[in-house]
């Protein structure tokens, strides 16, 4: 018998991405803190799947993927030593997401949710017209 899981109060504002991606469409800068939050919340559900295994890889695994999207949208002719710091990061969390994905415990997961609230802080207080392009960056139907 398959139980339905609800996601925790705290975890459900994480859960509108596509909502929140629509809404900031027109502006790049507001796209990127939206990726952030997602990752963030599939993070908190990952954390919290107890032994449902097969649910944690799987949520770790879309968060490395929004992460690949952050990635991916990295503009290389801005600031150089920014994006290839970010690209760096990004490369870093990724690891760590693949290790939560078949190791036990939450080490891992608690690592990239702390440095990807860190970054998330860091890039609200960066002035806009540093904040790297994301052209292109959100999927069709997101």
């Amino acid at each position: 018998m398959t139980v339905a899981h609800s996601p925790t109060p705290a975890a459900a504002g994480h859960l509108e991405p596509r909502a929140r991606l629509r809404a900031a469409a027109g502006s790049p800068g507001a796209v990127v803190p939206a990726l952030m939050d997602g990752v963030l919340g599939l993070i908190l559900l990952a954390r919290n799947c107890g032994a449902r295994e097969a649910e944690r890889v799987r949520l770790a695994a879309a968060a490395r993927s929004v992460i690949e999207v952050l990635r991916g949208s990295l503009d290389a002719s801005g600031e150089e030593s920014l994006s290839a710091n970010l690209d760096e990061l990004y490369g870093y969390m990724c690891r760590q997401l693949s290790k939560a994905e078949w190791h036990e415990g939450t080490d891992p997961l608690d690592e990239v949710a702390h440095l990807m609230h860190e970054l998330r802080g860091a890039w609200s207080a960066l002035p806009h017209v540093m904040r790297p392009s994301l052209a292109g960056a959100v999927p069709e139907g997101a």
